[in-house]
């Protein structure tokens, strides 16, 4: 049981020291540096730590079940789905945090101490951020799937190179992107992670992408896009100058944006016909 357990926390450390060694790092840039890395990523957790927790908690002690009755064709279809639902929910909140990153900073926290130039840098950060959010949830949903074959070694070996390539890409993007650089690092090493996870899975038969989840996933991508459209446009429309209004106006003006492009995605997954009203329960419910 220690065997099993301990590579798990350990592996839970090396993201907590990831972020500690990113603070670091940052603490070489101008000040205000870390701040922004801070309050951006304080937005960031709040699908990943939704979304993740929510999916892996579901998926370990169901694939788990399946597996000791034999039901691999059961486990397989449970990543299927996991994996999909995961796409469902992060890619248009990546693209909900890309392009509203700046209203969303400035409503959040934009007053006293906090000016509109710390704004724009706290949003290009959460942007390059929020490019990693799909791949953080994947990670989420992957090292599940080693879990529940009570492999704990693997999905650590592959977070510690994961933290190796961020310092490294940290250290190198900072040159000319400053914090940004460390986000977007960050960003690419998550995607690096989850890429290996599925390599790895792949090559040990562990996992096949049926055509379900290929299809839904296309149309997924699709309906984020023009929901990214949206965006863009209700950004240029509704926060011209929000410094010239006042919070209310400004709170009330997000608050509109982001339930006309949840409308307009939704209306669009029902219409790709990507999931169905009883689908959504299901998922929901599970």
């Amino acid at each position: 049981m220690v065997r099993r357990i301990l590579p798990v926390a350990i592996g839970a450390g090396v993201y907590q020291a990831s972020l500690l060694i990113d603070t670091i790092i940052a603490s070489l840039l101008p000040s205000g540096s870390i701040s922004f890395l801070f309050f951006a990523d304080r937005v960031n957790q709040l699908p990943l730590g939704v979304i993740g927790v929510a999916v892996g908690t579901a998926l370990l002690p169901l694939m788990s079940r399946q597996l000791r009755a034999a039901d691999y064709e059961g486990a397989l279809e449970s990543q299927n789905r996991a994996i999909e639902f995961s796409l469902f929910l992060t890619l248009p909140a990546t693209v909900a945090l890309v392009v509203l990153a700046q209203p969303i900073i400035s409503v959040l926290f934009e007053r006293g101490a906090f000016l509109s130039n710390d704004t724009l840098y706290t949003a290009n950060v959460l942007s390059m951020f929020a490019i990693g959010l799909p791949a953080y949830i994947l990670i989420k949903v992957l090292v599940t799937c080693f879990f529940a074959r009570e492999d704990t070694k693997i999905p650590l070996y592959v977070s510690i190179a994961s933290v190796v390539i961020n310092i490294i890409l940290s250290l190198i993007l900072i040159q000319s992107m400053r914090e940004t650089g460390i986000a977007l690092a960050t960003a690419i090493s998550a995607w690096v992670n989850a890429l290996l996870l599925y390599v790895i899975l792949k090559m040990k038969d562990n996992i096949t992408l049926d055509s379900r989840l290929i299809n839904h996933g296309v149309k997924t991508v699709i309906c984020s896009i023009i929901m990214g459209g949206a965006c863009y446009y209700l950004n240029l429309t509704l926060f011209p100058h929000m410094n010239m209004h006042s919070t209310t106006n400004n709170v009330a003006a997000l608050i509109i944006a982001i339930m006309a492009c949840n409308i307009i995605y939704m209306t669009m997954i029902f219409m790709l016909k990507v999931l169905t009203i009883d689908e959504l329960k299901g998922f929901i419910k599970n």
